[in-house]
Parts: structure tokens; C-alpha cells; sequence
């Protein structure tokens, strides 16, 4: 049986015309793209690592931006914020 290679980051290939098209699209000005950290609203985000960082955002009433449904959504807090 072939393993299958596991393919990378597949942003690493975006160009700045490609990422001020997105930013455009969604109304954010990104301020890491690889990292995920974009400013929106006056606020800089960034992901949330894990569901432990997760709670204790939850925890702490940290505002959060939630990005999608389900299983595939995306938590986003405060780039200030620490756990």
C-alpha cells in the first residue's frame, strides 16, 4: 500500500494580489497571513491554538469571533489576549 505524501500549507503560494483580493472579498487587512492574524473592526485576531485555550477564552468572557458551523468552524480571539 503507497502512503500518500501529506501535502503543506497550501497558502504559502498566495500572492499579494491574491490576498488583498480576499481581504477585499471579506473586508478584513491581514496582518499575518501564514499565521492567520487579520484586523477587523478595529480588532487584530487570531486563532485559537486548541479546546483548551478555547475555555479558557470561554471562561475569561474574552469576546471571540467565530468563523463557519459545525465541525469546521474557526475560533478567532483577541490578538492581546493570553490564557
Amino acid at each position: 500500500m503507497k502512503k500518500r505524501k501529506r501535502q503543506g500549507k497550501q497558502h504559502s503560494n498566495v500572492s499579494p494580489e491574491e490576498i488583498q483580493r480576499i481581504e477585499k472579498r471579506l473586508g478584513v487587512k491581514f496582518v499575518d497571513f501564514s499565521k492567520g492574524i487579520f484586523k477587523s473592526n478595529g480588532i487584530v485576531w487570531k486563532p485559537v491554538k486548541n479546546s483548551i485555550e478555547f475555555l479558557c477564552a470561554a471562561w475569561d468572557n474574552v469576546p471571540m469571533l467565530q468563523i463557519s458551523s459545525g465541525r469546521s468552524a474557526c475560533q478567532f480571539v483577541p490578538l492581546e489576549w493570553e490564557p
